[in-house]
């Protein structure tokens, strides 16, 4: 109940859009980083109507922690300035990151982990930001992406100037806040593939290209948007931010959120999750995800399968993200485009897809 209270009131804050008028230009100027001049970060443009990032010292815990497929359950701390003695320079390495209020300990971004080991092999560094992502205060939490962006640019130049690595042995992984923290780090040192799932929206849609996520933020970026567009959009960005923009099921509304299919009716939670069910459906087919959170994480769900099945295919091409499935070609027999690393690098744009409402949810 208390997540539902805080969407609605993220959601309302950004419908009337009052903190944006409210937050004074300010800077915050940090001691801990590799420069005679201390890194500041300000919420000058392309950062206005947020407030500036704290500095890394000041929103603790953050850790960076590095797992390879040997070493899955502890790992071992990564930073500028230490690297693990059993760091793989042969293959290339995942930053993963949760958003708001979600960790690395649960048991959804332990799965993404070790699914990233098993497929892409190398190594996978978590990132526990809690010191800010679990900030009840959306609009606290967002522009601390930044600080966490800019650790992940320093460790990557780290290693590439020292190891002579090209930008390709780094790709990013990360959901809502995750998501734009994946784009902010390649904004400052470009990465070799971003995976962004259900990029977060409130103070990153419309914003200038190079305060978010954008096909630049990597050589190849890749996009699903599931909870863009419904009741409360946007909890994820509605425009295309990558080379590869998915919108399943049209990119709001998933097919599993719309019914709660495992409610035991003879409870009290269940009679009154399927009073309300009835109630939406009533209203105009809405769903029982009102605030669009598990929509939000049907994009995590959707990537862990595909990269396991290879099956998240999509095989119709779209002109406007705004008109689907209308805008949409007809659908091939081949696969033009998966989710997830099947992708195919020579094909770009808006992509649509189907999924269904329980496990497998990739059709085909």
């Amino acid at each position: 109940m208390k997540t539902e209270i805080d969407g609605i009131l993220l959601t309302c804050l950004q419908l009337i859009g009052l903190h944006s008028h409210l937050v004074a230009s300010y800077e915050n100027c940090c001691k801990r980083y590799d420069s005679v001049v201390p890194l500041c970060f300000n919420n000058d443009p392309p950062y206005d109507g947020m407030f500036a990032a704290r500095c890394l010292e000041d929103m603790q815990p953050v850790r960076f922690t590095y797992y390879t497929r040997d070493d899955r359950k502890v790992g071992k701390l990564i930073s500028r300035d230490v690297i693990p003695t059993n760091f793989d320079f042969e293959n290339a390495t995942t930053f993963i990151t949760p958003g708001w209020k979600s960790t690395v300990t649960d048991d959804t971004f332990v799965q993404l982990k070790d699914t990233v080991l098993d497929v892409f092999g190398g190594g996978a560094i978590l990132i526990d930001w809690r010191g800010a992502s679990h900030n009840p205060d959306y609009i606290q939490a967002a522009p601390e992406t930044l600080t966490v962006a800019k650790e992940i640019s320093l460790i990557m130049g780290k290693l590439m100037a020292k190891y002579n690595l090209p930008n390709s042995k780094f790709r990013c992984v990360g959901h809502s806040l995750g998501g734009q923290i994946c784009g902010r780090a390649g904004n400052f040192l470009k990465l070799g593939e971003i995976f962004a799932m259900d990029p977060a929206g409130p103070d990153f849609e419309g914003r200038p290209a190079a305060g978010r996520l954008n096909p630049e933020s990597a050589d190849f970026v890749t996009v699903v948007h599931s909870a863009a567009k419904g009741i409360t959009k946007n909890l994820g960005v509605y425009e295309p931010c990558g080379h590869v923009d998915f919108y399943p099921n049209g990119g709001g509304n998933q097919p599993e959120c719309k019914a709660n299919v495992n409610l035991d009716v003879g409870s009290l939670s269940g009679l009154i999750g399927s009073i309300w069910d009835s109630t939406m459906n009533v209203l105009g087919g809405m769903t029982d995800d009102v605030i669009g959170s598990c929509s939000h994480f049907t994009s995590v769900n959707l990537f862990i399968e595909s990269l396991k099945s290879k099956k998240c295919i999509s095989r119709q091409r779209c002109t406007d993200h705004t008109d689907l499935p209308d805008s949409c070609g007809p659908s091939t027999v081949k696969p033009l485009q998966v989710i997830g690393h099947a992708r195919d690098f020579t094909e770009t744009g808006i992509f649509f897809l189907e999924s269904n409402i329980r496990e497998p949810y990739c059709q085909g």
